[in-house]
């Protein structure tokens, strides 16, 4: 499936949260500049809703069993590891994040010098 950068990028904006979601599966599943979707991702992961941030965080695992990789890797350690030590509802995502960046890119952000 083709998919238009710049409707995803209206979908990523958008004020409605399932258009946001959508945008985030569709460009996850379909897009393969992994830099541009983890930026995307990392920008997201700070939405004022909880089910599109926990969903961009689960993305990050996505993105490592599809591609091997996720991106500029510091910041994305460093997003991940913050979400997973916060208390927060979303530390789960982003602990599940870690664990399929340790199962599909042999990744252990978690007990690694900063």
């Amino acid at each position: 499936m083709a998919v238009d950068r710049r409707t995803l990028e209206r979908q990523l904006a958008a004020g409605d949260k399932d258009t946001v979601i959508s945008g985030i599966m569709a460009m996850v599943f379909n897009v393969a500049d992994v830099p541009w979707v983890s930026t995307q991702l990392r920008r997201l992961a700070e939405h004022e809703n909880l089910e599109v941030a926990s969903l961009a965080l689960t993305c990050f695992g996505h993105l490592a069993r599809l591609h091997g990789d996720v991106g500029d890797r510091a910041p994305v350690k460093t997003l991940l590891r913050a979400k997973a030590a916060a208390p927060s509802p979303l530390a789960g995502a982003a602990n599940d994040a870690l664990d399929d960046l340790e199962i599909f890119m042999g990744l252990n952000w978690r007990n690694a010098p900063n």
